[in-house]
C-alpha cells in the first residue's frame, strides 16, 4: 500500500513540477543572498569576495599567527579610523576582519571561553543565598547551575581549529528550507487526502474500520517518508550551493570551532546529521497536524482558516510570551520553539521541570515524539470512524432546498460564490483579521528624542520651500552650539543637546534637497511617509498586511472558479462561444468584486487612521516634496501618488485573480490550485519579511 500512494503522489504532474521548482528556488534563493544581492544601507557582513579573499590569505599560517596578524592589522584601522570614517571600503574591511577575528579567537582560546563560562556560573551559583526565591525556583536554578558547569568542565580537553563558519551559518535554521520542506509535506497530505475526498476516489478503498485504519496510517507515512527526502537533499543542495561560494570547512572538526557554547562531543560532520535528524522530527509533527487538520474536515474553507488561524496562534504565543512570564511554559513546548535545531545545539539551555533542570534539547527530542505520537494516533482515530459524503451527488445543504433558479447568470455565479461556497463567510473572516491585525500595528511617530526635535524643529517650517527656512536653520544650530558649550551644562542636558543637533542636521539636510528642486513644500507629517512608503518599519508592516490580504484572496479566487468542476456544470456552461464569453464575464466581474472588498478591508483603516491623525495639509502638494519620491514626475501630488499606491494593489488583486483562474482550470482541483498559488505568491513576500 505504501508503494502505491508513493507511486500516485509522483505520478502526479502538479506535484512533480512544485517538487522540481521548490528546489530551483531553493538553490537560486541561496546563491541570490549570498552573492547577487547587496542590500542598500547599512549591512551586518561583508560580501563573499572580501571574505575569501582574506581566509585564502590566512589559510597558511597556523591560528596562533592568524589571531596574531589580524589583532596587528585591527589595531592598525582603529588608529587610521577617524580619518576613513565614511568609507564604504573601509567599513566592508573593518566588518570582516572583525568576523575572522573571532572565528580564530573561537579556537585559540577556546579553553578560556569555557573556564569563564565555569566561572561566571560558579558566581551566579555563590549568590543564589542573597535572593528571595521560592523553593522550586531555588532548586531550579541549583540544579542548572550546577549542570552548566558539569557539562563545560568535560569540554575543557577538546582543541578546535580556526575554519569557516559562515557556510554552515548560513544553512541552520534557515527559515526559507522550513518553507519549502512545509510546503511540499502540505501539498503532499492535499495530494493524497483532500484531492481524492473531492474527486470520491477514497470511497473504493474504505471498507472496514480495520481496513480504514491501515489504510489512514499507510497515508500518514508517504508525508512522513517525503519528510525525510526532501529534508536530505534540501541540506545536501544547501551545502553544494554553499560550498561553491565559501570555502567549506572539514567535516572531521570540532563542532566547537563554530559555536563555542555547544556542550556536544561531536564533528562538523556528526554535527550536520543531528541536525537533519531534528528538522525531520519536526517535519513529522507538522505532517501529523496538518493530517489531523486535514481529517478532521472536509472542506477547503474550514482548513484553510483552521490552518491560519493555528500557525498565528502558534507565533503569537512563541513571540509573546516573555521567558520570565508564568506562561513560558506554553513557549517552551510550542512547535515553533521546537523546530529551531540549530538553538537547541549551539549552546546549552535547561528548562524548569517541577523544580528541575532537563537539558533543552533532550526536552525538545521527547515533545517533537509526543506530539507527533498524540496528532497522528488523534488523525488516524478520526479517519477511521469518519464516514465519506458523496459530494457529487448529495446535495441537500440548507441553500439547496431553497434554491430558485435566475436567468442572470451574473446573480447565479454570484449565488453559487458567495452562498454555496460559502464565501460570505470567509469575508467576514477577512474582516475580523484585518480589524485585530490593523488595530495592533498602527505605526505612529518615532520614539527616539532626536525624533521628538526634529518633528518640534519642522513644525515651524512646514510650507513652502523659502530661502528663510536656512536661516532659522542656522540661528537654532548657534543657539543650540551656546547652549552646550556651557560649563555648567549637566549630563542629562547634554544628551538632549546632542539629539537637538542630530534633528537640525536632518532637517537641514531636508532643507538642502528642497533648494534642488522648483515649487517644492517643506512637509512634516509622518503619516505622508507611511503611505507613500517611506518608513522601513511601516513598510515590513504592509508586507505583512499584503501576505494576509493575498491569502484570503487566494482561497476566494479558487473556490469561485471551482464550484464548476465540482459540480460539473462546467460541461454545460461551456457549450457555444457566447456562453463562454458570457461565464467569464461573470466570474471576472466576481472577482473585481472580491478584489475591491479585500482592498477595502485590509488597506482602507491605514488610511483612514493616518490622514486622520497626522491631517491632511499639503496633499496636493508635489510628491518631489518628499525625499524618497524624488524620483516622481513634476505633475504628480502627494495625493495622487497615494491613489496610484493603492490602484496598484487593485491591480494586483485582479493579476493574482487571473492567475488563480488559469492554475484552477488547469489543476481542476481546489485544494492544489490554492498551495500552488500561495507557493508563487506568499514564499517571495515572506522572504522579504523576513529580509
Amino acid at each position: 500500500m505504501i508503494k502505491n500512494e508513493w507511486i500516485k503522489l509522483f505520478r502526479n504532474r502538479v506535484f512533480l513540477v512544485c517538487f522540481a521548482a521548490m528546489f530551483v528556488f531553493y538553490g537560486f534563493y541561496l546563491y541570490w543572498t549570498l552573492v547577487l544581492y547587496h542590500p542598500p544601507g547599512l549591512v551586518e557582513r561583508a560580501p563573499a569576495s572580501d571574505y575569501n579573499e582574506l581566509a585564502e590569505e590566512l589559510s597558511s599560517l597556523t591560528d596562533e599567527e592568524k589571531l596574531a596578524l589580524l589583532t596587528e592589522r585591527r589595531g592598525q584601522m582603529e588608529e587610521m579610523g577617524s580619518s576613513m570614517v565614511g568609507s564604504f571600503q573601509f567599513g566592508m574591511t573593518e566588518l570582516v576582519y572583525e568576523e575572522v577575528w573571532n572565528e580564530v579567537y573561537r579556537a585559540v582560546h577556546y579553553q578560556d571561553i569555557c573556564a569563564a563560562i565555569i566561572s561566571n556560573a560558579k558566581k551566579q551559583e555563590s549568590r543564589l543565598d542573597r535572593g528571595n526565591y521560592g523553593t522550586l525556583e531555588r532548586r531550579y536554578l541549583e540544579s542548572w547551575l550546577g549542570k552548566t558547569q558539569a557539562v563545560y568542565q568535560r569540554l575543557t580537553d577538546i582543541m578546535p581549529a580556526s575554519c569557516s563558519a559562515r557556510g554552515i551559518q548560513t544553512l541552520v535554521d534557515n527559515p526559507v528550507t522550513d518553507f519549502c520542506c512545509l510546503f511540499m509535506v502540505l501539498l503532499a497530505v492535499f495530494q493524497i487526502l483532500t484531492v481524492e475526498r473531492q474527486k470520491e476516489q477514497i470511497i473504493l478503498s474504505k471498507t472496514t474500520v480495520r481496513g480504514k485504519r491501515a489504510h489512514g496510517i499507510v497515508k500518514a507515512l508517504v508525508p512522513g517518508l517525503l519528510c525525510i527526502l526532501v529534508t536530505l537533499l534540501l541540506l545536501l543542495e544547501g551545502i553544494l550551493v554553499v560550498g561553491s561560494i565559501y570555502p567549506f570547512p572539514s567535516p572531521k572538526i570540532p563542532i566547537q570551532s563554530i559555536y563555542s557554547y555547544c556542550t556536544l562531543r561531536i564533528n562538523i560532520g556528526e554535527f550536520l546529521c543531528l541536525y537533519a535528524l531534528l528538522k525531520i522530527l519536526f517535519y513529522f509533527l507538522c505532517t501529523a497536524m496538518l493530517y489531523f487538520v486535514c481529517c478532521l474536515l472536509r472542506k477547503v474553507i474550514p482548513i484553510f482558516l483552521v490552518i491560519l488561524a493555528g500557525g498565528g496562534l502558534l507565533l503569537s504565543v512563541y513571540m509573546g510570551i516573555p521567558e520570565t512570564s508564568y506562561l513560558a511554559p506554553l513557549r517552551a513546548v510550542s512547535p515553533v520553539a521546537l523546530g529551531q535545531a540549530g538553538k537547541l545545539l549551539e549552546r546549552y539551555q535547561c528548562v524548569n521541570i517541577f523544580g528541575f533542570a532537563v537539558n533543552k534539547l533532550s526536552f525538545a527530542v521527547v515533545m517533537l515524539c509526543a506530539w507527533t505520537l498524540l496528532f497522528l494516533t488523534a488523525a488516524v482515530k478520526v479517519y477511521t470512524v469518519s464516514e465519506e459524503k458523496d459530494i457529487l451527488a448529495d446535495r441537500r445543504s440548507v441553500f439547496g432546498k431553497k434554491r430558485r433558479w435566475s436567468v442572470s447568470l451574473t446573480a447565479h455565479e454570484c449565488y453559487k460564490a458567495f452562498i454555496t461556497q460559502k464565501l460570505i463567510l470567509l469575508l467576514s473572516a477577512a474582516a475580523v483579521v484585518s480589524g485585530i491585525y490593523l488595530k495592533t500595528t498602527i505605526v505612529n511617530d518615532g520614539s527616539t528624542l532626536a525624533d521628538h526635535f526634529y518633528y518640534v524643529y519642522s513644525y515651524y517650517l512646514t510650507g513652502e520651500y523659502t530661502d528663510e527656512i536656512w536661516e532659522s536653520i542656522r540661528l537654532n544650530q548657534e543657539e543650540v552650539i551656546a547652549n552646550a558649550s556651557r560649563p555648567d551644562v549637566q549630563e542629562g542636558e547634554r544628551v538632549a543637546y546632542e539629539a537637538m543637533l542630530e534633528a537640525l542636521s536632518r532637517v537641514s539636510e531636508y532643507a538642502a534637497y528642497l533648494s534642488e528642486q522648483e515649487n517644492s513644500y517643506y512637509i512634516n507629517n509622518p503619516g505622508y511617509i507611511a503611505l507613500t512608503g517611506g518608513d522601513e518599519g511601516v513598510k515590513q508592516k504592509n508586507v505583512m498586511t499584503s501576505m494576509l490580504m493575498y491569502a484570503f484572496a487566494i482561497v476566494c479566487f479558487v473556490l469561485t472558479m471551482s464550484v464548476d468542476y465540482q459540480c460539473g456544470e462546467n460541461r454545460l456552461i461551456h457549450s457555444t462561444r457566447k456562453g463562454r464569453r458570457h461565464y467569464v464575464k461573470a466570474k471576472v466581474l466576481i472577482g473585481m468584486l472580491i478584489s475591491l472588498v479585500l482592498l477595502v478591508l485590509f488597506w482602507e483603516p491605514t488610511l483612514r487612521q493616518q490622514l486622520r491623525m497626522e491631517g491632511v495639509d499639503y496633499i496636493f502638494a508635489p510628491a518631489y516634496s518628499l525625499m524618497h519620491l524624488d524620483w516622481v514626475w513634476g505633475g504628480i501630488s502627494i495625493a495622487a501618488y497615494i491613489g496610484l499606491g493603492y490602484a496598484a494593489r487593485y491591480l494586483s488583486l485582479l493579476v493574482l485573480m487571473a492567475f488563480s483562474y488559469l492554475v484552477e482550470r488547469k489543476v481542476k482541483d481546489s485544494i492544489v490550485a490554492i498551495v500552488c498559488v500561495c507557493a508563487v505568491v506568499e514564499i517571495p513576500l515572506a522572504i522579504m519579511l523576513l529580509g
